[in-house]
């Protein structure tokens, strides 16, 4: 079943001290959706997803707090966006 091969896949194939895994690549506030009801968390918009460092999905969806990506901003970024930790 695609079950088995999938945990066989993460048995054999990954090691458990790598470095890197399949990552979003892409994990903006916009690609995370929130079910009201349950509080379940489903990641959408994919395209971007490979193979990364097992952090950069963490350390770039902080990062994306800190803009830089709009035309009026022209690449810079403001890192006092970064969220507090009462905001967490």
């Amino acid at each position: 079943s695609v079950s088995d091969e999938l945990d066989r896949l993460e048995r054999d194939v990954v090691p458990r001290d790598a470095r890197v895994a399949f990552c979003h690549n892409d994990l903006l506030s916009a690609n995370i959706m929130v079910h009201g009801d349950t509080g379940d968390v489903q990641l959408i918009d994919f395209e971007y997803g490979g193979v990364n460092y097992r952090s950069f999905d963490v350390a770039n969806h902080f990062n994306e707090f800190a803009g830089g990506t709009d035309d009026s901003e022209n690449g810079v970024c403001d890192y006092g966006l970064f969220p507090s930790p009462e905001w967490v």
